[in-house]
């Protein structure tokens, strides 16, 4: 009779360590199995769990592979996504440069507008108090 020993021990049938197969007669057997020590070892059964335990590895194996071919695709989609993101803030940075630098020289015409028109007040001003018979252009009969 084959028997697998559950632990290590240490008998009539030699040193055996845990897991191990020995053969002995069927009546030493029957006892050391009785006594819980051994199991009854079945070569069929024993491959046909071993077959099993080789599915459930690979079938694990498969599905980390297909979870890690899931994350590098997620993470392509992302840096594609990123790269669009980016690309459309480098357009509008250069949107707003040009936007302010229109800005800064519609603000140069302001000003520019501003002191001409300083400047008119100013000579309007001097017209009226050098000659105060003549009234400015644009202002007769405004009073």
């Amino acid at each position: 009779m084959e028997i697998k020993a559950k632990r290590s021990s240490y008998g009539e049938y030699g040193n055996v360590r845990r897991g191990e197969v020995i053969t002995v007669d069927d009546r030493l057997g029957k006892a050391l199995v009785q006594k819980g020590s051994f199991v009854a070892y079945d070569a069929k059964a024993e491959a046909k769990a071993e077959a099993e335990r080789e599915a459930q590895r690979l079938a694990a194996e498969a599905s980390q592979k297909a979870a890690e071919q899931e994350r590098a695709a997620a993470e392509d989609a992302r840096a594609v996504e990123l790269e669009a993101l980016r690309s459309e803030l480098a357009d509008k940075t250069t949107r707003i440069a040009d936007l302010e630098q229109q800005l800064g020289a519609k603000t140069a015409s302001l000003v520019d507008a501003e002191k001409q028109v300083t400047d008119l007040s100013g000579l309007v001003a001097a017209l009226s108090k050098s000659d105060p018979e003549k009234e400015p252009a644009g202002t007769k009969g405004k009073k």
